[in-house]
């Protein structure tokens, strides 16, 4: 049987990859889901950029928010939110509501996310850490694997309203379960967290600023690959979502390895990795020659955006900070990403309408390798 803080991961992920497998099947090709609804390439642009403010702003709210009155309640708010999110998506006739819907889905999202990482650091022992991001990264990433399978499946025969319906039902589930199974875990300042107090203030700045231009350089590609595999590969909507299934298939198990990974390395040089290799492997993907191709190195892609990055970042601040604030500076953290990632969302969709299409992806890698550099200025590993 499992205990308390065993229980939480436990809650935590399987909860997360049923609501990722509904966000999946629709949010990899919502460009296509609101050019249906009449928006352009700039709408489409203008949707991430609010995706991008809502998801990482409102971090720091709900990190502040957690730190106060504790994890699970932000956690189950959140959760019952998505409900109404998804009902008035399976309403929306025009791209404008359709947008609104997702800001607020995705501005609850940022507000639980902070209290989602913080809950897995403070349910295991520090040397499990990894191993418990490992887990959830897992399942999370096996989430966006299953979902865009089940919208190649079902978008075709019933349009993107059947996701939405669904959508409803896996929410009220996963907010059941969160409200009975999740406890909230003993927040304690061990002395060996502590002696992070005094460093935190440099590391933290390298880390973010670090983190902060890859979130602009991943911000510039987001809201034009969609479009890009539709009118430049001649990808259909059902091959777009078939290269995303397998992509997040291999990150998913990949995730195991990034936490042995990051575990030998360290979070810092896991991280500085992923930044690198997605960004030199979106820059190729731009050149696929065929559906086969484009998800191989879509694949590959992944492996390193998603699984690796996911597991190194949570460690790495996990590592910087104490119980104590852990969630606030997850949140401020994210506040610093998202607007850089929001602002490169808005560069794209104008690079992509100036110049042409593979400006973006090409800035993305260029961009990838002094976010490293930047991030291997904060002191050694996860000893910091």
């Amino acid at each position: 049987m499992l205990g308390s803080s065993d229980r939480n991961v436990f809650v935590l992920s399987t909860t997360v990859f049923l609501l990722d497998t509904l966000v999946s099947s629709w949010y990899m090709v919502l460009p296509l889901y609101l050019e249906d609804l009449g928006a352009g390439i700039l709408e489409v642009g203008f949707c991430y950029t609010l995706i991008n403010v809502a998801w990482y702003g409102l971090q720091f709210p709900g990190g502040l928010l957690s730190d106060r009155i504790g994890r699970k309640s932000l956690i189950v708010l959140s959760t019952l939110t998505f409900i109404l999110c998804y009902g008035v998506l399976s309403l929306a006739s025009t791209w404008l509501v359709a947008t609104l819907a997702i800001t607020f889905f995705w501005i609850f999202s940022g507000l639980e996310s902070p209290s989602i990482k913080s809950m897995i650091a403070e349910s295991v022992a520090t040397p499990r850490r990894p191993k418990a991001f490992a887990t959830y990264s897992f399942l999370m990433n096996l989430g966006w694997a299953v979902g865009p399978l089940m919208g190649a499946l079902l978008v075709p025969l019933y349009g993107f309203q059947m996701l939405f319906y669904l959508g409803i039902i896996i929410s009220v589930i996963c907010f059941v379960a969160r409200l009975l199974l999740l406890r909230e875990p003993p927040r304690r300042t061990t002395e060996s967290e502590s002696i992070f107090v005094p460093k935190l203030n440099r590391n933290l700045a390298y880390f973010i600023a670090g983190c902060s231009m890859f979130g602009f350089a991943s911000g510039l590609f987001s809201p034009v690959m969609a479009p890009y595999a539709e009118k430049v590969l001649k990808l259909s909507l059902v091959e777009i979502e078939l290269m995303t299934s397998v992509a997040q298939f291999a990150a998913s198990f990949a995730s195991i390895l990034g936490g042995i990974f990051v575990g030998k390395v360290g979070g810092k040089r896991g991280l500085a990795t992923s930044f690198i290799c997605s960004g030199l492997s979106v820059a190729i993907w731009i050149f696929s020659s065929s559906f086969i191709v484009a998800t191989a190195l879509m694949a590959f892609f992944s492996v390193f955006f998603y699984a690796f990055y996911e597991v190194a970042y949570k460690t790495v601040i996990s590592s910087l900070t104490v119980p104590r604030n852990r969630a606030t500076i997850f949140g401020v953290t994210a506040v610093m990403i998202g607007l850089f990632a929001a602002a490169g969302s808005t560069t794209g969709s104008f690079l992509w309408e100036l110049y042409t299409p593979i400006v973006p992806f090409l800035l993305t890698a260029v961009l990838t390798f002094p976010s490293a550099v930047i991030l291997l200025r904060a002191k050694n590993g996860d000893s910091l």
